[in-house]
């Protein structure tokens, strides 16, 4: 993973990293429930935001409720999403379908820009 993929990861203390990398798991596997490390409420919203902000492939979760049981080291995180999870994977088939599209038209114009200054430099037509 890129350094620009995970900014909010790398500004996080362990406990905390335990907690991003188990959502953003749970929510790429699009499961109804998972556990993640106990953390406060603030915590647990803030690091969802990260999650979210770091991979915004996971468009389709907007919010989320957990529980937990006394004594517990681990919260129920209980993501909802907004589609149902066939609907989801279409959407992300179709955005990388598109991405990789988008990074072939990018590179054959790399490509014949760097030609082009090639031909110019050395007059050739």
């Amino acid at each position: 993973m890129s350094k620009a993929s995970n900014y909010y990861y790398e500004q996080l203390n362990k406990e905390q990293q335990k907690a991003y990398y188990a959502m953003k798991e749970g929510l790429l596997n699009q499961q109804d429930s998972f556990a993640v490390p106990m953390l406060d409420k603030k915590e647990l919203s803030d690091i969802y935001f990260m999650v979210r902000m770091d991979c915004p492939e996971i468009f389709y979760s907007v919010r989320f409720s957990y529980r937990y049981y006394p004594d517990s080291t681990a919260v129920e995180f209980i993501p909802e999403y907004l589609f149902q999870k066939d609907k989801i994977r279409e959407h992300r088939q179709a955005m990388q379908a598109r991405v990789k599209k988008l990074a072939r038209q990018a590179n054959a114009a790399a490509f014949n820009q760097f030609f082009e200054q090639f031909q110019q430099q050395f007059g050739i037509n």
